[in-house]
């Protein structure tokens, strides 16, 4: 009994964490169908497309540069 009761709030845990894993995906594959992750410089002197957030980042942080989600039409320069 002890066994059944301990094993209970595993799996739920286990079942949350593997929900929130697909949710992160269905986010990612939606972000990759609207929009580009872009690292840039604010005066616009470099800007880099990256289809994750991930690799934007990594590029960003060893360059001093910022990262925004930006849709599909939108006018980066304006």
């Amino acid at each position: 009994m002890w066994t059944e009761w301990n094993q209970q709030p595993r799996q739920q845990q286990a079942e949350t964490e593997q929900m929130a894993a697909l949710q992160a995906e269905s986010d990612r594959q939606r972000d990759n169908l609207t929009g580009v992750w872009m690292a840039f410089y604010r005066d616009g002197s470099l800007v880099m497309p990256f289809k994750t957030e991930i690799e934007a980042l990594r590029f960003a942080k060893g360059n001093g540069l910022d990262v925004e989600f930006v849709p599909y039409g939108t006018d980066i320069f304006a």
